[in-house]
């Protein structure tokens, strides 16, 4: 196998892409996850302020937001 210019380029590219997608995703996860997190737990049946109907409706929601990632592994495999 030889690394010409175009193949050293076209990797540093996928290399580039990949940290940045990485990076880009976590930082959304952190962004949207630990504030709903907090959410979750402050509204808790035994939290600081209960709030029974909101916590089970975005209980519902993450949990199914937390299965795509593995639908989509499941239709490509």
């Amino acid at each position: 196998m030889t690394f010409d210019a175009s193949t050293v380029e076209m990797i540093k590219t996928g290399i580039w892409e990949t940290v940045y997608m990485t990076f880009l995703s976590s930082f959304l996860a952190y962004v949207i996850g630990l504030p709903l997190g907090v959410l979750l737990v402050v509204i808790d049946e035994d939290g600081i302020r209960p709030v029974p109907w909101l916590h089970k409706i975005l209980g519902v929601v993450i949990n199914l937001l937390r299965s795509v990632p593995f639908l989509i592994l499941l239709f490509i495999v």
